[in-house]
């Protein structure tokens, strides 16, 4: 994208959901089972797994997210991200306090609904929510690119699987 800060933007993708640690932590420390039922909700359903957390009304890992980032002293970009991952509307983001935090958020939102939408690693849901165009014209991808983006990140995830399938196998 030619931007200054991708890898700040490398490094909040990375913790955005940081929060389902939490929530299923939280599982274990309480002796409960709410990370699994907004689990299983959002495979039944067929909604995203932040979807169920708003219908089981249970702790959100978006929040608690940033709860663990500000109690860690993270920049206010890595919060920002963590908190509104799931906001695809900047006017509804509070206390996001620049542009470039806005397009970083963008950005983890598309990259977020890119490897759920390729499949790759399973984060409590199979149905990512499709970037809205104004998202996308937000950082410049137009329609056209979208099918281009996606294969280029195919074939990174494909080379991360492969460096990742040999750490296995030299540390077996």
């Amino acid at each position: 994208m030619g931007k200054p800060w991708h890898e700040r933007a490398y490094t909040c993708g990375l913790v955005h959901d940081i929060g389902k640690v939490a929530r299923y932590k939280l599982d274990e420390e309480d002796n409960t089972k709410h990370f699994i039922k907004d689990s299983q909700l959002a495979l039944d359903k067929k909604i995203n797994f932040f979807k169920a957390e708003l219908i089981n009304r249970s702790p959100r890992h978006d929040y608690l997210g940033y709860l663990i980032c500000k109690n860690w002293g993270l920049s206010s970009h890595v919060e920002s991200v963590v908190r509104w991952h799931h906001e695809p509307n900047p006017e509804l983001r509070k206390k996001v306090l620049s542009e470039e935090a806005g397009e970083v958020i963008d950005l983890v939102i598309i990259a977020n609904w890119a490897v759920n939408h390729l499949e790759f690693g399973f984060g409590g849901h199979d149905q990512p929510d499709v970037p809205s165009d104004a998202l996308m014209a937000r950082l410049n991808i137009f329609p056209a690119q979208v099918d281009d983006i996606l294969a280029q990140i195919k074939n990174e995830l494909e080379l991360t699987e492969d460096f990742c399938g040999m750490l296995d196998s030299n540390a077996g």
